[in-house]
């Protein structure tokens, strides 16, 4: 039996229907009230628990062989929020009690390439770095790392656990709207419109499904104790949106905005998210990792693991194709809601 948390979210559903087609018993542990939406055609056991429960936890995980720990929230932002802290790290705290506890045969810990400390630009971002200090992070950075070093403290307390370090994750299936995955919908969405507007910012981006590969790899091959980053390619804003308008078969003019106006405009949107309560399109913390240090290397997963990456260029032209599918699909749903209440 294997556990999965955080099923329903960009990696988790694609794992565990990738697990499912392997032929593995899945557990799956949802927080209450979550959708299943994500979950259509998973064959798998459901478990209603809240992860910041010790007791919950330590029940969910009973009787399983591995668990997949991908249970967290994900925040564009510095700031300390007390459910980050309860989620991300009170949860893990609580599943790495629950593994030791139950002698689970491995946890695989999905981290965040955040959690590593960031060399200057120049020096590539690798395994071999510290796990950053409390002090130099704030919010789901420091949350990942301060979870990190849980599970690495289970680890020398008899743990068998892989921790894998995963860039910034693009791709298909994005059902609970990322924020990358926010940005190739509004692009494609505005794409009738003549301008785009854009700073010199790039990050690297790797696959949905070469992360579910690497995380399934690192179960069957990882060292224990051992940590993997999952990287893929470095693009630019520029870049992405070029793709974008090469897959529409669209014209648009790109304009730069000068790095100072973007980082004023993000003061504002943080204002308006705050006053009207709406999650912020872009704030100045994703501004800061998309002028961040992109050079991540993923040498040692691809010497260790075989892990492999495929290009941004063809993430972005399967995202596009899935948020039409799924596009189109939710107005089918609507339409047959619609006539249900009718008739």
């Amino acid at each position: 039996m294997i556990l999965v948390t955080g099923a329903t979210g960009h990696i988790g559903n694609v794992l565990v229907n990738k697990l499912m087609h392997m032929g593995e018993d899945l557990r799956l542990l949802l927080p209450p009230g979550e959708s299943v939406a994500p979950l259509n055609g998973i064959k798998a056991e459901i478990v209603v628990c809240d992860i910041r429960d010790g007791e919950a936890v330590m029940r969910a995980v009973e009787g399983c062989d591995a668990v997949f720990h991908l249970a967290g929230i994900v925040r564009i932002s510095k700031k300390n929020d007390a459910l980050i802290e309860e989620v991300n790290i009170g949860g893990t705290q609580n599943m790495v009690e629950a593994c030791l506890h139950h002698g689970v045969g491995r946890l695989i810990y999905i981290s965040s390439v955040h959690a590593i400390e960031e060399p200057q630009n120049g020096s590539a971002i690798t395994e071999r770095l510290s796990i950053v200090a409390d002090a130099k992070a704030g919010g789901y950075a420091n949350s990942k790392a301060r979870a990190t070093r849980i599970v690495q403290e289970g680890i020398a307390r008899g743990l068998d656990a892989v921790i894998l370090f995963p860039s910034g994750v693009i791709g298909p299936f994005d059902y609970k709207l990322s924020e990358i995955g926010a940005l190739i919908k509004r692009f494609i969405k505005g794409s009738k419109s003549r301008i785009a507007f854009y700073f010199d910012g790039a990050y690297d981006f790797v696959d949905v499904r070469d992360v579910c590969d690497a995380l399934v790899l690192a179960w069957k091959m990882g060292r224990r104790g051992e940590g993997y980053i999952v990287s893929g390619e470095k693009a630019s804003i520029k870049e992405i949106y070029t793709h974008l308008l090469s897959i529409r078969g669209a014209r648009k003019k790109l304009v730069r905005v000068p790095l100072p106006l973007v980082k004023l405009a993000g003061v504002f949107v943080h204002i308006y998210s705050l006053v009207f309560r709406k999650k912020p399109v872009f704030t100045r913390y994703a501004v800061e990792v998309l002028r961040s240090n992109a050079f991540i290397s993923s040498a040692k997963a691809r010497k260790e693991l075989g892990y492999r990456a495929r290009p941004v260029s063809d993430s972005l032209r399967d995202s596009v194709a899935w948020f039409d599918r799924d596009r189109k699909q939710r107005r089918t749903d609507r339409k047959a809601r619609k006539k249900t209440k009718r008739q």
